[in-house]
């Protein structure tokens, strides 16, 4: 949405409708947020791990979150164990603050 508008919320209700239509028209065993969810870590991650993560796939539309969550902690592990002294240190502080 560019600004407040009547008709700027109704395309936007008439997209997510459309897009929500189309999710249950694929018979998707797995719950709306998980789908949404999933998406939008999608598109955060880098160009390597969304390549890998299309690829375990492989032809299946979507699997569950906690699928994706249990493959992102295997690329973390993967990640620390090729450089162990590379620890991201702006997580490290999120941890030291309780965030």
């Amino acid at each position: 949405m560019h600004k407040e508008s009547a008709s700027e919320f109704a395309e936007l209700v008439n997209i997510i409708s459309n897009n929500v239509n189309a999710l249950q028209a694929l018979n998707i065993q797995a719950s709306l947020s998980d789908v949404i969810i999933s998406q939008i870590i999608t598109e955060k991650v880098d160009s390597t791990t969304r390549k890998a993560w299309e690829l375990k796939l492989n032809d299946l539309p979507f699997l569950p979150l906690k699928d994706f969550i249990t493959f992102l902690e295997g690329r973390r592990r993967a990640l620390e164990s090729l450089n162990p002294g590379k620890v991201n240190s702006q997580s490290d502080t999120r941890l030291a603050d309780g965030n």
